[in-house]
């Protein structure tokens, strides 16, 4: 029995060490403010983002993305070209067969996710010269923080 109380109290102690540790080591940080400057950061950050303001592109950074764009495009061998305009983008091309259509679906994804605004789709007749053309106008923007 006097066995079982020994380890008992030992593990008492241990379980107390450790625990007041803790709390010392957690005192030790707020008295040095880590933990509440690292929390003001995050909440001013926080703040910040919250307020995202949105600038359009300049014509510099139109034919950066366009450029970026004409790369994608390479790379998914599709038939089209970006052409940079004063303010927009416009992604002009054709469709072959069902997996060029295929490859158009995925470039739209993928403008989807990028930051711009997709201003206008068309297929066929009505924007461009070919029943199996297509066009694409975008306009590039940036997010920044107030």
């Amino acid at each position: 029995m006097k066995q079982y109380n020994l380890s008992i109290l030992l593990i008492l102690i241990l379980l107390t060490i450790s625990v007041s540790s803790y709390f010392f080591y957690l005192d030790i940080i707020y008295k040095d403010k880590l933990v509440k400057n690292d929390v003001e950061s995050l909440y001013d950050l926080k703040r910040i983002a919250g307020k995202p303001i949105v600038v359009f592109a300049n014509e510099q950074e139109i034919e950066e993305k366009a450029f970026d764009y004409n790369q994608i495009i390479q790379e998914l061998n599709i038939d089209a070209i970006a052409e940079p305009q004063k303010e927009t983008i416009i992604i002009r091309g054709e469709i072959h067969n069902t997996f060029s259509y295929i490859l158009l679906k995925r470039l739209l994804d993928i403008i989807k996710n990028d930051e711009v605004n997709l201003i206008s789709t068309c297929v066929g007749m009505d924007c461009t010269d070919n029943d199996y053309g297509f066009l694409i106008e975008i306009k590039p923007y940036l997010l920044k923080l107030k």
